[in-house]
Protein backbone atom coordinates (compact mmCIF):
# COMPACT_ATOMS: atom_id res chain seq x y z
CA UNK A 1 0.00 0.00 0.00
CA UNK A 2 1.60 3.81 -0.95
CA UNK A 3 1.40 5.89 1.72
CA UNK A 4 -0.40 9.18 0.22
CA UNK A 5 0.95 12.40 0.63
CA UNK A 6 -0.96 14.94 3.21
CA UNK A 7 0.02 18.85 3.35
CA UNK A 8 -0.51 21.48 5.71
CA UNK A 9 -2.47 24.98 3.96
CA UNK A 10 -4.04 28.08 5.62
CA UNK A 11 -6.33 30.46 4.09
CA UNK A 12 -8.74 33.14 5.38
CA UNK A 13 -11.44 30.93 4.59
CA UNK A 14 -11.61 27.26 4.29
CA UNK A 15 -12.32 27.60 0.59
CA UNK A 16 -8.75 29.14 0.17
CA UNK A 17 -7.10 26.91 2.47
CA UNK A 18 -8.45 23.82 -0.25
CA UNK A 19 -7.48 26.14 -3.29
CA UNK A 20 -3.73 26.15 -1.35
CA UNK A 21 -3.39 22.79 -0.41
CA UNK A 22 -4.56 21.94 -3.99
CA UNK A 23 -2.09 24.23 -5.83
CA UNK A 24 0.79 22.27 -3.38
CA UNK A 25 -0.97 18.88 -4.47
CA UNK A 26 -1.08 19.62 -7.88
CA UNK A 27 -4.39 18.91 -8.38
CA UNK A 28 -8.29 20.13 -9.05
CA UNK A 29 -9.87 21.33 -5.58
CA UNK A 30 -12.62 19.01 -6.24
CA UNK A 31 -10.13 16.17 -5.22
CA UNK A 32 -8.82 17.39 -2.57
CA UNK A 33 -9.93 15.92 0.61
CA UNK A 34 -9.37 17.53 4.15
CA UNK A 35 -9.19 17.61 7.43
CA UNK A 36 -9.59 20.54 10.02
CA UNK A 37 -6.37 21.08 12.35
CA UNK A 38 -8.61 21.87 15.52
CA UNK A 39 -5.04 22.36 17.56
CA UNK A 40 -5.11 25.87 15.08
CA UNK A 41 -8.14 27.22 17.43
CA UNK A 42 -6.23 26.19 20.88
CA UNK A 43 -3.79 28.74 22.80
CA UNK A 44 -1.05 27.76 24.40
CA UNK A 45 -3.32 26.43 27.40
CA UNK A 46 -5.19 24.27 25.33
CA UNK A 47 -8.48 27.08 25.03
CA UNK A 48 -10.42 27.91 22.46
CA UNK A 49 -9.16 30.62 20.89
CA UNK A 50 -10.25 33.11 17.87
CA UNK A 51 -7.98 32.82 14.85
CA UNK A 52 -8.59 35.31 11.42
CA UNK A 53 -7.31 31.95 9.89
CA UNK A 54 -8.34 28.23 8.58
CA UNK A 55 -5.47 25.50 9.30
CA UNK A 56 -6.32 22.14 7.41
CA UNK A 57 -4.50 19.14 6.53
CA UNK A 58 -4.97 18.12 3.28
CA UNK A 59 -4.63 14.80 1.14
CA UNK A 60 -5.72 13.93 -2.79
CA UNK A 61 -8.86 11.50 -2.49
CA UNK A 62 -8.58 8.07 -3.87
CA UNK A 63 -10.00 8.21 -7.59
CA UNK A 64 -12.78 6.06 -7.21
CA UNK A 65 -14.15 8.73 -4.73
CA UNK A 66 -14.95 10.75 -7.02
CA UNK A 67 -14.99 9.28 -10.61
CA UNK A 68 -18.68 9.40 -10.73
CA UNK A 69 -18.35 13.33 -10.08
CA UNK A 70 -15.74 13.81 -12.45
CA UNK A 71 -17.49 12.29 -15.33
CA UNK A 72 -20.82 13.94 -14.27
CA UNK A 73 -18.93 17.50 -14.48
CA UNK A 74 -17.56 16.48 -17.87
CA UNK A 75 -20.69 15.22 -19.10
CA UNK A 76 -22.51 18.49 -18.28
CA UNK A 77 -19.41 21.02 -19.35
CA UNK A 78 -19.49 18.61 -23.25
CA UNK A 79 -23.42 19.86 -22.86
CA UNK A 80 -23.20 22.88 -22.29
CA UNK A 81 -20.48 23.51 -25.02
CA UNK A 82 -23.29 21.59 -27.15
CA UNK A 83 -26.06 24.32 -26.35
CA UNK A 84 -23.49 27.08 -27.63
CA UNK A 85 -23.42 28.81 -24.30
CA UNK A 86 -20.14 29.66 -22.22
CA UNK A 87 -20.40 28.61 -18.72
CA UNK A 88 -17.87 27.55 -15.81
CA UNK A 89 -18.83 24.27 -14.74
CA UNK A 90 -16.91 23.11 -11.52
CA UNK A 91 -17.23 19.53 -9.44
CA UNK A 92 -17.71 19.77 -5.70
CA UNK A 93 -18.05 16.36 -3.71
CA UNK A 94 -20.53 16.77 -0.99
CA UNK A 95 -20.61 13.04 0.36
CA UNK A 96 -19.82 9.55 -0.33
CA UNK A 97 -21.17 9.24 -3.83
CA UNK A 98 -22.97 12.72 -3.97
CA UNK A 99 -21.78 16.01 -6.13
CA UNK A 100 -22.50 19.16 -6.82
CA UNK A 101 -21.82 20.36 -10.41
CA UNK A 102 -21.79 23.95 -10.21
CA UNK A 103 -22.66 26.37 -13.59
CA UNK A 104 -21.78 29.53 -13.69
CA UNK A 105 -22.63 31.98 -16.74
CA UNK A 106 -24.16 34.99 -17.97
CA UNK A 107 -26.67 33.21 -19.73
CA UNK A 108 -27.97 30.77 -16.78
CA UNK A 109 -31.62 31.78 -17.72
CA UNK A 110 -31.24 29.26 -20.92
CA UNK A 111 -29.84 26.65 -18.52
CA UNK A 112 -32.62 26.93 -15.82
CA UNK A 113 -35.48 27.56 -18.36
CA UNK A 114 -38.96 28.75 -18.17
CA UNK A 115 -40.37 27.29 -14.40
CA UNK A 116 -36.62 25.36 -13.96
CA UNK A 117 -38.11 22.97 -16.96
CA UNK A 118 -34.56 23.07 -19.03
CA UNK A 119 -32.35 22.41 -15.72
CA UNK A 120 -34.99 19.53 -14.70
CA UNK A 121 -34.77 17.87 -18.21
CA UNK A 122 -30.93 18.22 -18.12
CA UNK A 123 -30.83 16.88 -14.65
CA UNK A 124 -33.12 13.43 -16.46
CA UNK A 125 -30.51 12.93 -18.83
CA UNK A 126 -27.33 13.32 -16.27
CA UNK A 127 -29.30 10.86 -14.51
CA UNK A 128 -30.11 8.56 -17.65
CA UNK A 129 -26.65 8.86 -18.93
CA UNK A 130 -23.87 8.73 -16.33
CA UNK A 131 -26.57 7.39 -14.12
CA UNK A 132 -26.19 4.42 -15.76
CA UNK A 133 -22.34 4.20 -15.28
CA UNK A 134 -22.31 5.18 -11.42
CA UNK A 135 -26.25 4.23 -10.02
CA UNK A 136 -25.07 4.82 -6.61
CA UNK A 137 -24.03 8.03 -7.23
CA UNK A 138 -26.58 11.19 -6.81
CA UNK A 139 -26.14 14.51 -8.88
CA UNK A 140 -27.21 18.04 -7.76
CA UNK A 141 -27.26 21.09 -10.72
CA UNK A 142 -26.47 24.49 -9.21
CA UNK A 143 -26.75 27.13 -11.82
CA UNK A 144 -24.98 30.61 -10.24
CA UNK A 145 -26.06 29.18 -6.52
CA UNK A 146 -29.26 28.81 -7.17
CA UNK A 147 -29.58 25.81 -4.98
CA UNK A 148 -27.80 27.56 -1.95
CA UNK A 149 -30.44 29.79 -2.52
CA UNK A 150 -33.18 27.62 -2.49
CA UNK A 151 -32.07 25.71 0.37
CA UNK A 152 -31.72 28.92 1.98
CA UNK A 153 -35.61 29.96 1.29
CA UNK A 154 -36.45 26.58 1.88
CA UNK A 155 -34.92 26.76 5.66
CA UNK A 156 -36.84 29.99 5.98
CA UNK A 157 -39.97 28.48 5.38
CA UNK A 158 -39.48 25.43 7.63
CA UNK A 159 -38.49 28.22 10.40
CA UNK A 160 -42.36 29.61 10.14
CA UNK A 161 -43.24 26.12 12.36
CA UNK A 162 -46.14 25.00 9.58
CA UNK A 163 -47.37 28.83 9.50
CA UNK A 164 -48.93 30.57 6.69
CA UNK A 165 -47.62 33.66 5.20
CA UNK A 166 -50.16 35.21 7.31
CA UNK A 167 -49.46 33.70 10.67
CA UNK A 168 -51.76 31.89 12.67
CA UNK A 169 -55.56 32.53 12.54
Amino acid sequence: MTERQTVTAEGRTLNEAIQVAAAELGVDPAQVQHKLDVDHFRNAFGAMTGVDTVKIFAWVRDPEEFAGGEAARAWIASLVEAMGIEAEVTLRVTGEKQATIVMNSDKARFLVGRQGRTLHAIRHLLAESVGREYPDWTFVLDVNGGEERRESRDHDRRDRGGRGDRGDR
